[in-house]
């Protein structure tokens, strides 16, 4: 790669553009992302730490420093750190727990549907059972419960509630006997099990999609390629450049589906969840990696938790998108115990004792 730089010889700054070669993407360093003090002292470009949108970093200019004493002071050759790649976005809030998950570039090239990047073998996973496994950490004050699962290896179905009842989901995962159960999608009532957009169970539509809901999970078939398990769990938009999603036209046989809000990763295109949003709540999600998909719910126990910090927990796990549930007073979970691991299981309840879910997303 060639790359040709100017020297503005009133401001000090320097302007740099990259003429790709075959195969690569161009680069454009401009004014604003890259500043000097000194001929002998350049700065190096701030990567982008936020997708698309996002509020750029800071000028980091020191005023202590002296000026540039010479118009005709030669420009400084660039150092390698300012073509670094971007790494993964930060957070206000400590890091997550030891070894760190390796950096995640948002502006990746795009990739073929369902073969993103692999999931990253130095991120602390333990294994519960062939197929399953957990990971808790702290992000802040908060901390995460996520469990990672393999697709195509257990039964994955929503199960819907009918009856305008509080339930609790440590005695609908015994009923079930499964091992999670975890909430699902909005409803459109406050203590009402009538569900907030597309419910589909066994293959029948019970509720029609609602634009305002950007997200879908469904499950159905292996995609091709992939042979013929059944019950993958898979994540979609409500609208796309196309069409708005319409789950009778999936090939791979659609028959379970909800909706939530708002899709928190997506890799593979622009936007996302913006550094500002920092209104906290309690959370469950679901996203989506190669080969697999991971539930996710944050402890009642600590701090709620941002969406924004939320999608860089979900970025540096490789997941390539994930959907938002409803959080809030809705965040349950249960969990079967598992020896030495999680010997008593795992509860979160909701803080409201009368709170309906319309609906649940269970792993049997």
């Amino acid at each position: 790669m060639m790359k040709v730089c100017f020297l503005v010889m009133i401001t000090g700054l320097v302007h740099c553009e990259s003429s790709p070669s075959s195969g690569h993407s161009s680069r454009k360093i401009s004014p604003e992302t890259l500043s000097i003090e000194a001929p002998e002292d350049p700065h190096p470009e701030t990567p982008d730490l936020a997708p698309a949108g996002q509020t750029k970093p800071q000028d980091p200019t020191d005023p202590s420093k002296p000026a540039p004493s010479s118009s005709k002071a030669k420009a400084p050759q660039p150092d390698d750190s300012a073509t670094q790649k971007p790494i993964a976005p930060v957070s206000n809030s400590e890091p997550p727990i030891s070894p760190e998950p390796r950096p995640f570039d948002p502006k990746s090239a795009e990739r073929e549907p369902y073969e993103g990047p692999p999931a990253d073998s130095r991120a602390s996973w333990t294994t519960l059972e062939d197929g399953l496994m957990y990971r808790k950490q702290t992000q802040g004050g908060s901390k995460i419960h996520a469990f990672k699962i393999k697709q195509g290896q257990f039964e994955v179905f929503v199960h819907p509630f009918e009856a305008h009842q509080a339930q609790i989901l440590e005695h609908v995962r015994q009923q079930l006997g499964a091992r999670i159960v975890v909430n699902g999608g909005f409803n459109q009532i406050r203590h009402q099990s009538t569900p907030d957009g597309l419910l589909v169970v066994d293959g029948v539509e019970r509720s029609s999609i609602n634009d305002n809901l950007s997200g879908v999970l469904w499950v159905g078939g292996a995609p091709a390629g992939h042979g013929g398990d059944p019950d993958w769990l898979y994540l979609d938009s409500t609208h796309s450049t196309s069409a708005k999603f319409d789950w009778t036209s999936k090939s791979e046989h659609v028959s379970f589906a909800i909706q939530g809000k708002p899709k928190i990763v997506e890799v593979w295109k622009t936007g996302g969840i913006l550094s500002t949003a920092r209104a906290t709540s309690y959370r469950s999600a679901v996203c989506v990696m190669k080969d697999y998909f991971v539930i996710m719910v944050t402890d009642r126990n600590h701090d709620p938790m941002n969406l924004y910090d939320l999608s860089t927990v979900m970025m540096n796990l490789d997941c390539r998108m994930g959907l938002n549930l409803d959080g809030g007073p809705a965040t349950s979970i249960s969990v079967q115990p598992y020896e030495k691991h999680l010997d008593q299981g795992l509860r979160i309840d909701s803080d409201d004792p009368q709170w309906v879910f319309p609906n649940a997303i269970v792993v049997r």
